[in-house]
């Protein structure tokens, strides 16, 4: 936790805590260098000025040593990298041969597809660096091969991300992949695919946690209090579905959803009994709703099909249910005791299914 420095011959030590405090400074001085540097790409440079700049090799090799040591450079400086990478390549289109060449690139798919810092802003200039890296065909080349937007989305999922991610954050990352899709039809496939993946994961990620259903003591969540099933759950649906909301708009985007069985995965998460029951009524209901309806309007018999079969199997659950309790409350005798057993079964089916059937 501690270390030496020789200063003018005696030893000076230097704790945990200010090695810290030092990299925070040289993180905080370093985001000052790339605004200064962000300022090249403004309508006063010359595009000589953002090539001069980009073929050298310290700001390349400067570029590279953030995005492959993005954890301990954190999100504020990785966005600030990230932001100046586009500015130069939109000033400048042929500086983007120099990006590929020394392993700029490279180091930014790399990043993206592996551990790097999360915020508001990082999620946000992603999209706008691989739309960036897709002017040149060698470029869109290399995305395409890197699939990094898949392997981005994956890391989304987590319950501190999700509840980070709130807000408007989600949708303009949907209107932001649109645009990218759209203008790249290449990466459509990968991208919806991520989707997919997402809608997948975030069930088999709840359980992964192990989190209680509800709040300790009925508590809501809060600052110093674990995370709730529902909250997660409530939070993951948000994100997820703010985030499909604009892809759906496009016919070829919800029919790509649709093929790789994106509407079954959303239809598993509304059967998951740690749904609230006040979901239906929620932001993430609402737009879960929109996002099917979507969904439906372009790949209709599909859709409402997979809808149907579900809400068939979700009565038969429950009738069945209800039939086993009948048979053991006439096999006990219908006493108080096995009244209040029905209700209270009742009350649980209620509890874990309705919102399911609600949404659907």
């Amino acid at each position: 936790g501690e270390g030496e420095e020789e200063a003018g011959g005696m030893a000076v030590v230097v704790t945990e805590q200010q090695e810290r405090e030092e990299e925070y400074e040289r993180c905080r001085l370093l985001g000052a260098i790339l605004n200064l540097l962000s300022s090249a790409a403004t309508p006063l440079a010359t595009a000589s000025d953002v090539r001069d700049l980009m073929a050298g090799q310290k700001l390349p090799g400067l570029l590279t040593a953030i995005f492959r040591n993005s954890k301990r450079f954190g999100a504020a400086v990785y966005e600030k990298a990230a932001s100046l990478l586009t500015e130069f390549v939109h000033q400048e289109p042929a500086c983007l041969q120099h990006v590929l060449q020394s392993g700029v690139a490279e180091a930014f798919l790399h990043s993206v597809a592996g551990s790097f810092p999360v915020s508001r802003g990082v999620v946000s200039v992603v999209p706008s660096v691989l739309g960036a890296l897709c002017l040149s065909a060698a470029g869109c080349q290399m995305v395409e091969q890197a699939l990094p937007i898949s392997k981005f989305m994956s890391a989304l999922c987590s319950d501190k991300v999700t509840a980070l991610l709130q807000g408007e954050c989600p949708s303009n990352l949907g209107v932001q992949l649109e645009e990218l899709m759209r203008h790249n039809p290449p990466l459509l496939d990968s991208c919806m695919a991520g989707c997919v993946n997402m809608a997948n994961k975030i069930p088999s990620y709840m359980h992964e946690l192990n989190l209680p259903q509800e709040p300790p003591g009925g508590a809501k969540d809060g600052p110093g209090q674990p995370l709730s099933a529902q909250s997660y759950l409530t939070c993951a649906v948000e994100f997820l579905s703010k985030l499909l909301e604009p892809l759906m708009s496009a016919a070829e985007h919800a029919r790509s959803f649709v093929r790789k069985d994106g509407v079954q995965a959303l239809l598993q998460i509304l059967s998951l009994p740690q749904l609230p029951r006040a979901f239906s009524r929620s932001e993430a209901g609402r737009f879960i709703i929109l996002v099917l309806g979507k969904s439906a309007f372009h790949s209709p018999s599909k859709v409402l099909g997979e809808v149907m079969l579900r809400t068939r199997r979700f009565v038969a659950d429950v009738q069945g249910a209800a039939a086993a309790e009948h048979t053991l409350q006439l096999e006990a005798g219908v006493g108080a005791a096995g009244a209040a057993g029905g209700v209270h079964l009742g009350m649980k089916l209620t509890r874990e299914i309705s919102p399911a059937l609600t949404m659907v």
